[in-house]
């Protein structure tokens, strides 16, 4: 197992990827029109386009008018002649279990449609500004960061409830909305379990596939088994740590070393300046043995309440993110996180609960 391992982990370093960079092994999407984008005010369906907004390795993001409502949508766009017949079945079918996920923390997916030789996904837009970009300002106290973990977590235990696995979740696929809300995007790696529960661990990609983005990996996900909701469980761990302590647990300068850490490596002690709610919690999702984890990002939710919701505004002083909105692919945000430690430098301040929260601890079933 272990030769099998390190060459996963080389083939991922031949990969020439950054830690932050989205892994797939399956097909490669062009973008649309040959690479030459889409231009402003080109009709697709009834979506005018306003303007690009993001892409990836199977497409690219616009920010789009629906004609027929009035309202403004992200559009994801996938070449025709980039997928197979099976491929476009598997979207279709990926993109309306993701579209069953109604909660106010999940992208809304409104239709996957297509017109004039383009696949697209229509879904909401968000104006907002992505978790990576709030951890990359800092300054933000450890109880809003909370409350943020604490949003992320019921998206999550709602997804999985539904069956719904992200497997790339990570800052960059979270948007901060200018009220507090956060909102999970990019269920572009998303699965659906046979049963559409968290009970049975399908395997969700094929054994010896590595997908999704280094830094936020499983250690079943960089060794390219079989994974299911707990991966999930591990990767919200590694977000939540890096929430609270300003750096990541599992650092190693490029996507190679980094994979290893997470395999073999234990992280390093989080400091006194971690809540004890959170430290428990972090303690619980990084475990190596998927079945030692926290049963369901229900418990999540749980412990993260215990500090009360904080949903406030978000300082935008270092500009806006248009929404990288949700949809069939992880759209791989390059870049290395250099915000400060946090801890005694930044001491938790009493939440100040601004609007009620909604309880959501009923949403994931525990597995048995």
């Amino acid at each position: 197992m272990r030769a099998e391992v390190e060459s996963l982990i080389n083939a991922a370093a031949r990969s020439d990827v950054s830690e932050e960079t989205a892994l797939t092994a399956t097909v490669t999407f062009s973008n649309p029109a040959s690479g030459a984008g889409v231009a402003p005010r080109k009709k697709i369906s009834h979506y005018e386009i306003l303007a690009r907004i993001g892409e990836g390795g199977m497409g690219a993001v616009y920010k789009a008018l629906d004609t027929n409502l009035g309202r403004t949508v992200a559009l994801k766009l996938i070449s025709r002649a980039s997928i197979t017949a099976e491929d476009k079945r598997r979207f279709a079918r990926e993109a309306r279990a993701a579209s069953a996920l109604n909660h106010p923390n999940i992208v809304t997916i409104y239709e996957y449609n297509s017109d004039d030789g383009l696949d697209f996904i229509a879904m909401e837009f968000v104006d907002g500004v992505t978790l990576q970009g709030v951890l990359r300002q800092g300054g933000q106290p450890i109880p809003v960061l909370l409350e943020y973990a604490r949003q992320v977590a019921s998206a999550l235990a709602k997804a999985h409830s539904s069956g719904i696995v992200h497997r790339d979740l990570k800052p960059g696929n979270i948007m901060i909305t200018a009220e507090g809300v956060a909102k999970v995007l990019d269920f572009g790696l998303a699965k659906q379990e046979a049963g559409g529960s968290e009970q049975g661990a399908t395997a969700l990609t094929q054994v010896g596939v590595v997908i999704g983005t280094p830094a936020y990996m499983s250690p079943e996900q960089a060794m390219g088994e079989a994974i299911d909701y707990r991966s999930d469980i591990f990767s919200f761990g590694v977000i939540l740590y890096e929430m609270v302590c300003g750096r990541r647990p599992f650092q190693g300068g490029d996507a190679h070393t980094t994979l290893r850490q997470i395999v073999y490596k234990e992280p390093d002690p989080m400091g006194e300046g971690v809540p004890g709610n959170a430290s428990d919690l972090i303690s619980k999702c990084l475990r190596k043995k998927r079945e030692e984890r926290l049963p369901s990002m229900a418990e999540a939710v749980t412990l993260l309440s215990s500090s009360g919701p904080l949903p406030l505004p978000v300082s935008r002083s270092r500009g806006r993110v248009a929404a990288l909105a949700g949809g069939l692919v992880a759209l791989g945000i390059a870049g290395r996180f250099c915000g400060p430690r946090r801890g005694a430098d930044h001491p938790q301040r009493t939440p100040q609960p601004q609007r009620p929260r909604v309880s959501t601890r009923s949403t994931a079933r525990r597995p048995s």
